[in-house]
């Protein structure tokens, strides 16, 4: 079990990196692996922020300071659920 939530915080921290460091352009496929990374670990609370981020993303309608705003928001709630997990 101990492996597990190792590894549970290490794809969370992964996570955490690709969406801070990707350029806008990025952000779908990191968010695409991100997700699926997350998802795997069944880290539901940061898998429900990834999704909401990427509705914001895929809507042709947001313009790229409500992304950026948006991106900022969930890579903080994951920062935050970070120090829960580890």
């Amino acid at each position: 079990m101990a492996f597990i939530r190792q590894r549970r915080a290490q794809v969370l921290a992964d996570a955490i990196e690709q969406l801070s460091q990707c350029s806008l352009p990025e952000l779908p496929a990191a968010l695409h692996a991100a997700r699926g990374n997350v998802g795997s670990y069944q880290l539901d609370e940061a898998l429900a922020a990834l999704t909401d981020l990427t509705e914001v993303v895929n809507d042709p309608a947001s313009p790229s300071a409500l992304v950026e705003s948006t991106r900022a928001q969930v890579v903080a709630s994951l920062r935050a659920m970070d120090t829960e997990v580890s």
